[in-house]
């Protein structure tokens, strides 16, 4: 036995584990509630539909228990994306369940489940899939030949049976187990491609430190990029994935399967199934086609930012900087190496100034200190203050009130999803030029300060500086009217 070996991994797994930090947390239960009733029906939802979702929530919590000590719902949305707890994850504005999370609501919902059943079906199940493998691996050619007989024989006799009218039928407890089976089996798809999602989210970031770490060409780079997404396709749920898409390719096979299942679930043994299981069941493949095609854009929008970023300032900043860390820290071991104590040896330093004698850092540091020079001062005029302003002071004035454009934003959004700040511009009267368009992108930049991957360009008309219309090239900045009422709330 190897209790201090179990020990040491479950205190480990105590402070890692996504999963079990989701169920050890005090508000457990009502994560737990918002999560599974959020995600009840979609894979995906739009940020500010979890916001007001939660929002309600919290609201009904606080009426019914005023003692509950609550944060705002955005607050608590960020947290639980926070990727120490990993529970929720967004991309594009929308959010998704996470895998850990997943579990976490499985795990509470079977708690209390009831066993209605035996698990004779699964351990038939277990037996075939066993003996078929022990075949197959077998390099026995006459034990081979000897299954494949019996299962000529097995068919034959009831190929006999059947052309006698002989239909063998399954007990209710057979078919309850077997067709609880077909919907736990199908049931644990979904999140096979909810796992892929994630791998392919913490491969992209490996892919980011990489760039930074490689001082490799752009090409060697983006080349790179392109080796790691195909290692990404044959680990276990990437190859899941490819088999899945190959097989929904396959028009007849998917209808055939698809045919059969509502043939099952229009037969009496779907009553052994709730509502909402056979709902599952009979939209199965389309929750497939979704998962797929969900998958496949996740992909292409990662290896879009990823390509992004490469041509992006911010990755040349931070290769520069990694760089620059590196050769500070060689040269600190280095400095180590020598065995020099900067606190306790003499240090004869030349400057432009002189030579310094100096025994530590913080003596180096007062050394280099410059003496301020006396400043001199001529003579002084003096001035009556005015009591009116110059019309040249006026002038300096911006004409342009940020104030009033973000009110120009609010009326012409209304109550519409999104906008751009382009087509905002569009339907505006502009009334001091191009000082004003750079204005409206200054608040579009303060409500929207998510990465900026497009431009756009726009026709401006009736502008005072610039006589008939002028072509503007701007960045595409998506605005929509929550974004103003987020702001508002700050």
């Amino acid at each position: 036995m190897d209790f201090q070996s179990d020990y040491s991994r479950f205190s480990n797994l105590l402070e890692i584990n996504k999963t079990w930090r989701l169920l050890r947390a005090d508000s457990a239960p009502m994560i737990l509630a918002f999560l599974k009733n959020l995600f009840a029906n979609a894979r995906e939802v739009d940020y500010d539909q979890a916001r007001a979702c939660l929002k309600e929530f919290l609201s009904s919590l606080k009426a019914k228990d005023e003692s509950l000590q609550l944060q705002s719902a955005k607050d608590y949305l960020n947290d639980w994306m926070n990727p120490t707890k990993g529970w929720i994850k967004e991309l594009n504005n929308k959010i998704y369940l996470t895998d850990a999370a997943q579990k976490a609501i499985e795990f509470a919902d079977k708690l209390d489940a009831k066993i209605v059943s035996t698990s004779a079906t699964h351990l038939q199940i277990l037996q075939d899939q066993v003996h078929e493998l022990f075949v197959q691996l077998t390099t026995d050619k006459r034990l081979r030949l000897q299954e494949v007989d019996r299962q000529i024989k097995e068919l034959e006799k009831e190929r006999a049976a059947i052309s006698k009218g002989d239909l063998a039928k399954l007990s209710t407890t057979r078919q309850k187990e077997k067709i609880r089976t077909i919907y736990d089996l199908a049931n644990r798809i979904p999140n096979d491609f909810r796992r892929l999602e994630e791998e392919t989210f913490e491969i992209a970031q490996n892919i980011r430190v990489k760039m930074i770490n490689d001082e490799a060409s752009k090409g060697k780079l983006i080349k790179d990029v392109l080796k790691e997404e195909a290692i990404q396709r044959k680990t276990d749920y990437g190859a899941a994935y490819e088999d899945f898409f190959k097989l929904l390719c396959q028009a007849k096979l998917r209808d055939e399967f698809n045919s059969q299942i509502d043939f099952i679930l229009d037969k009496p043994i779907a009553k052994h199934l709730d509502k909402k299981q056979q709902k599952f069941l009979h939209s199965f493949i389309d929750i497939l086609v979704n998962e797929c095609d969900r998958v496949r854009k996740v992909r292409a929008q990662i290896d879009a930012n990823l390509r992004a970023y490469l041509e992006s300032s911010e990755f040349k900043e931070n290769r520069l900087l990694t760089k620059t860390i590196s050769k500070l820290e060689k040269e600190a071991v280095k400095l180590k190496d020598t065995g020099l104590n900067l606190y306790t040896k003499l240090l004869e330093t030349t400057l432009e100034k002189g030579n310094v004698k100096v025994f530590s850092v913080e003596a180096l540091k007062n050394a280099i200190k410059v003496a301020p020079k006396e400043a001199k001062l001529g003579e002084f005029v003096e001035h009556e203050n005015s009591k009116v302003i110059r019309s040249e002071i006026l002038k300096q004035i911006d004409t342009v009130k940020l104030s009033d454009v973000k009110n120009t934003i609010k009326k012409i959004l209304g109550n519409a999803s999104s906008l751009s700040v382009g087509s905002i511009i569009e339907r505006t009267q502009l009334k001091y030029g191009l000082d004003e368009v750079v204005a409206f992108v200054r608040v579009a930049r303060e409500l929207n300060k998510d990465p900026i991957l497009e431009q756009e360009e726009i026709i401006v008309k009736n502008i005072s500086q610039h006589k008939g219309s002028l072509k503007i090239r701007l960045p595409k900045i998506i605005l929509s009217s929550q974004m103003l009422r987020d702001s508002e709330d700050k």
